[in-house]
């Protein structure tokens, strides 16, 4: 068995750090991490399909910024340098976490905790908001910004991310795992309580999308956790979809304003994402169907095959780059699927995944580096590619 590996846990622990610091810094970090990884464990490193189809597309993504680099902003081009060399450096987490030991015990509680500083974090924000005090900036990144809900100016968390948007992505990709530390620390009900404040900052950051699968992702966990036999889960469940059905005929007319009035409180933001779907699938089909685009030129200001992790994968690697990383995504799924069904509380993992590749389809991959880390990282974790200190990582889930 591999020695035990202290990166992966420290990358948990000081993430909130990582998180703040400079995407510059971010990237040195990531790569001297990733580089002594692979120094240490060059001879055990191997490569499954999943790492091989998602490369092929970063392949395909690199072949497209060559060819279409001519007369593009030095600037642009750049950026999409950065965003090939962190993907590649990603996968090389992924892979070689399938040659590292490591206790997912610590994980689990790094992943609680810094959940558990992104709720405290947003009730200080909301109360210094209240009293009307503002609260400071942290290199140069603000706590809150400022958008339009509903035709009246209104605060979003931002939490320091670099948009409101990564604190979904933030807390889906830890929730399982800060679940798991919370159900073998705590009560039920406690675990019940805590998990319904956790959803504090999502709900804050005004992400329609995002604070929908944050509650479906916290309502299953907490359904799931006071009824931990099948036997009585099943009918639990069936039971609250009839209440839910009822209750959606019954208020229907209710129901749908408030669904219009979700769908149009930022009707700005809802008609630049139509915008610029529609000229990113136009452009690449026009241009470069094949291989993509490559380098995202603007639009009033916004990147094109951004805003969408499809619509993404698409204009960067057309045709043939979103049909590799497709199918290693659903590889994945599978992988993450088959491990949810051997695991107890498996199908917090499964739901989590499936709610955060619904959000991708209005939010970026790589729309930070540390957040496509993560991503990799806990793919990793998830399909229990990664060997658990002393033992694996079934213990952690059945016990």
């Amino acid at each position: 068995m591999a020695d035990e590996d202290k990166i992966i846990p420290s990358f948990f622990k000081y993430l909130w750090i990582v998180v703040l610091v400079p995407k510059a810094v971010q990237f040195v970090i990531f790569a001297f991490a990733m580089l002594v990884l692979l120094i240490n464990h060059r001879k055990q490193i191997k490569f499954n399909f999943i790492f091989i189809l998602a490369f092929l597309f970063v392949v395909i993504q690199c072949l497209a910024i060559i060819y279409n680099s001519t007369g593009q902003p030095v600037t642009r081009i750049l950026a999409a340098t950065n965003t090939v060399l962190i993907w590649i450096i990603s996968l090389l987490f992924y892979s070689l976490c399938g040659c590292i030991t490591v206790d997912i015990n610590r994980i689990e509680k790094y992943c609680f905790i810094n959940l558990s500083i992104l709720t405290v974090l947003a009730i200080i924000i909301i109360i210094s908001l209240r009293l009307g005090i503002q609260p400071p900036k942290i290199f140069g990144r603000s706590a809150v910004l400022t958008d339009w809900l509903s035709g009246e100016s209104t605060e979003r968390l931002t939490a320091y991310m670099e948009y409101a948007n990564l604190i979904i992505v933030f807390y889906l990709l830890q929730f399982p795992l800060a679940f798991r530390f919370a159900i073998s620390h705590f009560s039920r009900i406690t675990s019940a309580i805590l998990l319904t404040l956790s959803i504090v900052g999502p709900l804050e950051s005004h992400s329609r999308a995002g604070q929908l699968v944050v509650i479906v992702c916290v309502g299953v966990a907490i359904v799931h956790l006071v009824s931990h036999r099948k036997k009585v889960l099943i009918p639990l469940a069936l039971i609250l979809a009839v209440v839910a059905l009822i209750l959606a005929v019954y208020f229907e007319g209710s129901l749908t304003a408030y669904i219009t009035d979700v769908l149009n409180e930022r009707q700005g933001s809802t008609s630049m994402r139509q915008i610029i779907y529609s000229t990113s699938i136009s452009t690449t089909l026009d241009k470069s169907p094949i291989i993509g685009e490559g380098i995202k030129l603007e639009i009033m200001g916004y990147p094109l095959g951004s805003h969408s992790t499809y619509v993404g994968f698409f204009y960067k690697s057309g045709f043939l780059g979103t049909t590799l990383i497709g199918c290693s995504l659903f590889l994945l799924l599978e992988a993450i699927t088959k491990k949810s069904f051997q695991i107890k509380y498996g199908i917090v993992i499964f739901v989590s995944f499936v709610c955060l590749m619904s959000f991708y389809i209005f939010e970026d991959m790589d729309g930070a580096d540390w957040a496509l880390i993560l991503f990799w990282i806990t793919a990793a974790l998830w399909t229990g590619k990664v060997k658990e200190k002393d033992t694996n990582l079934n213990r952690i889930w059945i016990a």
